[in-house]
């Protein structure tokens, strides 16, 4: 589905949780320089879009925010300085995962909206991010390539 700037949030507005809360994507694939990133089977990054073009979730042990810009054709641009986080420690394979994440979420240069699917990619495919809606807490299949 081709999103313009204005639209985003119009395209979101029915994907709305209860209560009028802006609605929380949970992590369901994740490619980080062309290479599939095995994901945990639970406590997986999240992304809320918030209003005025702000994100902010969960990226595998801390919490993170950022803004981006959206144009034509799909187009998003993180903005400067990029992505924040907290800085808590956590195990090794957690700390990795959100590395990967951050790294790929902030790679992304394009944003579609499939339904209850948001994904983020880069120009070339090597960076994927995709989210499925919470309203539930088990994720989608993968896709049919990926099985």
């Amino acid at each position: 589905m081709l999103l313009q700037p204005a639209t985003v949030v119009l395209f979101l507005a029915p994907l709305s949780v209860a209560g009028g809360k802006d609605p929380t994507f949970i992590l369901s694939r994740l490619v980080a320089g062309g290479q599939n990133v095995a994901l945990p089977a639970e406590k997986l990054p999240t992304i809320t879009l918030l209003p005025s073009n702000r994100v902010a979730g969960f990226a595998g042990v801390n919490r993170y925010f950022g803004s981006y810009k959206t144009a034509e054709n799909n187009r998003i641009e993180w903005t400067a300085p990029g992505m924040g986080s907290t800085m808590m420690a956590g195990a090794p394979d957690r700390m990795s995962l959100e590395t990967q994440f951050l790294k790929a979420l902030s790679s992304t240069t394009v944003m579609t909206v499939d339904g209850p699917l948001l994904r983020f990619e880069s120009a070339d495919k090597a960076f994927v991010v995709e989210f499925f809606i919470s309203r539930s807490e088990k994720p989608p299949p993968p896709p049919l390539e990926d099985r």
